[in-house]
């Protein structure tokens, strides 16, 4: 089996594991011949509810691991990364129609963007304040609980695992949504490498930390799409209208910012 084996994601999305989502599945074709390589599984508004909602319950159990043990997955995922780096580029050029030099490129960024990542645990979380009072006043950083993250399409892995590598080191769960065309492959070896490093299965309750959901442009929606879900999950995506007007734009981020701070 390699490690992208292609029977293992065929169809699904990763969600606490291979699973087939309710939005159906797409083709991913190889835009130097049209073969279709194979078909990412593409996520539904529901799907992305429970994403979400996976990842928020198990947040608390990897934000309660020792900084130590973060940081150790995150480098054994950038180790495994690098060791089936020739099978990932070869996807790459196929899948993202790649040079060879860019393919490696992106490997390179990418595991040290993990690397890189992977001393954050370790670095202090808060921070001495003064105070004209006689008492201790500090900050401390803590995690945000599950941070979203939208990866276009032009350089994957760098783009995503930027965002999802230091969110994960820090004790957040992560909701991961790529482009569906052209990056199937990349961010299942974001999904592989991070399990095989013992991401989900590091504590039992922590499986569902990273969720890696898929869902198509629609090209005529070119606007934010805000949804907010009982538990006041919020998703959104933009499809960017070149000809739009500040005055769209500004109306666009009104209501997202206000289906965001809606009060609960």
């Amino acid at each position: 089996m390699t490690f992208l084996e292609e029977a293992a994601w065929r169809g699904r999305v990763y969600s606490g594991g291979w699973v087939a989502p309710a939005g159906g599945d797409a083709a991913v074709t190889e835009p130097a011949t049209g073969a279709e390589l194979g078909r990412t599984g593409i996520a539904a508004a529901s799907d992305m509810a429970s994403a979400a909602q996976r990842a928020a319950a198990a947040q608390p159990a990897w934000a309660a691991l020792a900084h130590t043990e973060r940081s150790a997955v995150l480098r054994r995922a950038a180790d495994i990364w690098l060791a089936n780096a020739a099978e990932i580029e070869r996807w790459s050029i196929r899948e993202g129609g790649k040079v060879p030099p860019a393919a490696q490129f992106e490997t390179h960024v990418a595991t040290g963007e993990i690397y890189e990542a992977a001393t954050l645990p370790s670095r202090p979380y808060g921070e001495l304040i003064p105070s004209e009072q006689p008492r201790l006043s500090f900050a401390e950083r803590v995690p945000a609980g599950v941070v979203g993250v939208i990866a276009p399409f032009n350089f994957p892995q760098i783009l995503a695992i930027r965002s999802v590598a230091p969110a994960l080191a820090l004790g957040n769960a992560v909701v991961l949504k790529p482009d569906p065309a052209q990056t199937a492959a990349r961010m299942r070896a974001i999904a592989a490498a991070l399990t095989a490093a013992g991401l989900d299965a590091r504590v039992h309750d922590t499986r569902g930390v990273l969720d890696i959901t898929a869902s198509l442009h629609r090209p005529v929606h070119k606007d934010i799409d805000v949804t907010v879900d009982e538990d006041h999950y919020v998703e959104i995506r933009y499809w960017n209208n070149p000809d739009a007007t500040p005055a769209q734009v500004t109306a666009v981020i009104t209501r997202a910012l206000t289906a965001i701070t809606r009060p609960s």
